[in-house]
């Protein structure tokens, strides 16, 4: 069961975008967090971890702060659409988890990322 949530929540998130170095949404992005709502509320009994992630432009500790920013927006936006706050838990990991290479521009834009966890 997890493995569906998790491949659904994946599916969801994919091509999330902010804008430029700040942690509000471009306006593509409503539609994919609308969906992860519905699926948080198919499945009312989990709970999850959104963990943001950076490219390696700028400074760490910016990006850090940054990654940090965009997963707690993602939790804000969730808990507008009606999800419990309690279900949500945020962690920033900056730059320093890249699923890309951050040496060309589309490795840089898959590494600028938010992941879900399932807690339980």
């Amino acid at each position: 069961r997890n493995t569906e949530i998790t491949t659904r929540f994946t599916a969801a998130l994919e091509g999330l975008q902010f804008n430029s170095s700040r942690s509000t949404f471009r306006k593509e992005s409503f539609a994919k967090m609308d969906e992860a709502a519905a699926i948080m509320e198919e499945f009312g009994d989990i709970s999850v971890l959104i963990q943001g992630h950076t490219d390696s432009q700028g400074q760490a500790e910016s990006n850090m702060k940054l990654s940090q920013s965009r997963a707690d927006a993602v939790k804000e936006y969730l808990v507008s659409k009606g999800i419990d706050t309690s279900r949500l838990s945020t962690n920033g990991l900056g730059e320093d988890h890249p699923i890309a290479d951050n040496n060309t521009a589309k490795g840089r834009k898959m590494n600028r990322r938010v992941e879900f966890i399932i807690l339980k």
